[in-house]
């Protein structure tokens, strides 16, 4: 019995590890990942519109800047209508703001499908790159990797009772 809690125990534990970093690896080909800075192209009075940004359903859209700028996610249908007196107004405000070394990290929520432009107020050119993350992809990863630290969990546990568990000693027949 001993032995069968060892070998139940260590197969949990692999299962639940892959399940794990499986569950992270199903979200990498859900992110579409612009990792080079992009080029911005100049709006005027400092305000610079970024590439096309093509979204699909709810997704997340995390792009990093330097300190000294403010971005903003406009939709394009508004993209001729902003400028530096509206742009919040008609510009979607980061959901978090995260500070990473000498960059900062922002993460956008949007709701609906379309396209989409990074507008940034800087006085210099700005090097921002982004990344746009479906949420859906999010939800079933984590659910994936949860489940993989639960079924690895009890995989450890069972295994330390295994090796733990003493040995049962061999009845005496004579005893009797």
């Amino acid at each position: 019995m001993r032995k069968n809690l060892v070998i139940i125990g260590l197969v949990l534990l692999i299962i639940g590890v892959a399940m794990l970093f499986g569950g992270a690896s199903l979200l990498a080909p859900k992110i579409n990942i612009n990792s080079a800075p992009v080029s911005e192209v100049s709006l005027g009075n400092n305000l610079w519109k970024s590439p096309e940004i093509q979204v699909n359903g709810t997704n997340y859209i995390l792009t990093d800047k330097s300190s000294s700028s403010t971005v903003y996610l406009v939709p394009s249908a508004d993209i001729s209508i902003i400028n530096s007196t509206n742009l919040a107004q008609y510009g979607i405000s980061p959901l978090s703001h995260t500070s990473v070394s000498s960059s900062y990290i922002l993460t956008y929520n949007v709701a609906s499908a379309g396209t989409y432009y990074l507008i940034t107020v800087s006085s210099t050119s700005p090097t921002n790159s982004y990344s746009v993350l479906d949420s859906s992809s999010l939800i079933s990863t984590a659910i994936v990797s949860l489940l993989g630290l639960v079924v690895g969990f009890v995989g450890f546990i069972i295994l330390i009772v295994g090796l733990f568990l003493k040995k049962k000693q061999p009845q005496n027949p004579e005893q009797y």
